[in-house]
């Protein structure tokens, strides 16, 4: 058990914990071992400390020396949100290494002021070291975690427009229509590409025809359900996974974005279009409903490509 004197000891650390926490943000500024905090706001920089140095005194405070990570959930957000400022681990773990050094400047004046014994305060030290050790995985822990997880979901995406990427475009396909087999509900595979989006790279360029692409794949995203898949197929193609959807519903929502083809202007935002004859890039599509036009992912996709095919044949003869 903490003994009482070990628990004050404690409490005059949390009274001064804002303090301390000050303290580190002022050396961790100055520390040129810490680059990525130069490019982070105070208020970002400090973010969970304050509540990290509360949580590692509790821990530390307890009456018990095995130390719980469930105890510590805000070094491991810390750790989360330390992956998305471009922090690495080494810079991690010399936040903690400047922690600790604010933390035991803050008990040595505790233990002088307070005429504290010597043993006394090396048991208090090595509680505070050991729940911050705890608290320093946790974090490093966390944000591994999250790195790996960030990697993942980026293979998962198209470099250029953020949609699903083609294989990841197919990995869904067969997952839904594994889940549209056993429940019986329709799913539709809808396939559409931009009308001569050849002519945009031939005459403005490929910087163009990627300012096209994307503007495209906005609006995409906003207009089919947060349900639905949407993915870059290839080049100027797009395809989009419609669960729960028949054709019918699936191509009134296509024709719908038919009547809201990517202005020109809009796309290339003031870009030089001298010469170039058409105001918008409109899309053609086909669509294929599970089960009636196939039930594997090479039917459906062979069914709508032959409807999309179809359509421009007839929209450009």
């Amino acid at each position: 058990m903490t003994k009482e004197p070990n628990r004050k000891i404690f409490n005059a650390l949390l009274e001064i914990s804002d303090s301390i926490a000050e303290s580190w943000l002022e050396a961790v500024k100055a520390d040129r071992e810490v680059p990525s905090s130069e490019e982070v706001s105070e208020l970002k920089l400090m973010d969970s400390i304050p509540e990290v140095l509360e949580q590692v005194i509790a821990v530390a405070c307890g009456d018990s020396d095995a130390f719980e990570t469930g105890d510590l959930k805000f070094a491991q957000e810390h750790g989360r949100e330390r992956s998305t400022s471009d922090f690495d681990p080494r810079e991690l773990v010399r936040e903690y290494q400047v922690l600790r050094q604010e933390v035991f400047k803050a008990l040595r004046t505790i233990v002088a002021d307070n005429e504290i014994s010597a043993g006394r305060a090396v048991d208090v030290g090595r509680r505070l070291g050991t729940s911050l050790d705890t608290a320093l995985r946790e974090t490093i822990g966390a944000f591994v975690e999250q790195e790996t997880e960030d990697l993942v979901e980026a293979s998962r995406r198209d470099g250029l427009t953020g949609l699903l990427n083609h294989r990841s475009f197919h990995d869904e396909l067969n997952r839904e229509l594994r889940a549209a087999s056993r429940s019986g509900r329709p799913l539709s595979v809808a396939i559409f590409d931009l009308d001569r989006f050849k002519d945009v790279n031939d005459q403005l360029g490929h910087r163009a025809g990627d300012k096209v692409l994307v503007a495209w794949a906005d609006k995409l995203s906003a207009r089919f359900r947060e349900s639905d898949f949407v993915s870059r197929y290839g080049g100027d193609e797009f395809a989009a996974i419609l669960p729960g959807a028949d054709r019918v519903s699936a191509e009134t929502l296509l024709e719908g974005l038919a009547m809201e083809p990517v202005s020109i202007e809009d796309a290339l935002e003031g870009d030089d279009t001298a010469g170039f004859q058409r105001s918008v890039i409109r899309a053609s599509w086909g669509v294929a409903e599970y089960p009636p036009d196939g039930t594997t992912v090479a039917e459906l996709i062979e069914t709508a490509d032959r409807r999309l095919f179809k359509l421009k044949r007839r929209r450009h003869s």
